[in-house]
């Protein structure tokens, strides 16, 4: 089995700044502007990639949804 570390390992060319990821994080928690957001989001997809990888994500649930949503439905009770 292929080590964790080992399947994730990135090559130093990913666009991420740890740095400033680390900065936003902190303003999240201590203060502005980033605190703006807490209460407002569920998630903090930090640099592009995260954020690309979370439009992704939603854009395969929304299908997953459209698709399922009817049949979802028959699972309901009969008598509510």
């Amino acid at each position: 089995m292929m080590d964790i570390m080992e399947k994730y390992r990135l090559d130093g060319t990913q666009p991420g700044d740890p740095a400033k990821a680390a900065k936003i994080i902190f303003e999240f928690v201590a203060g502005e502007p980033a605190s703006r957001l807490i209460g407002q989001v569920r998630r903090l997809p930090l640099g592009s990639r995260a954020s690309t990888m979370l439009g992704k994500k939603i854009e395969l649930l929304k299908a997953d949804h459209e698709k399922t949503k009817e049949l979802a439905k028959e699972a309901d009770r009969d008598d509510l």
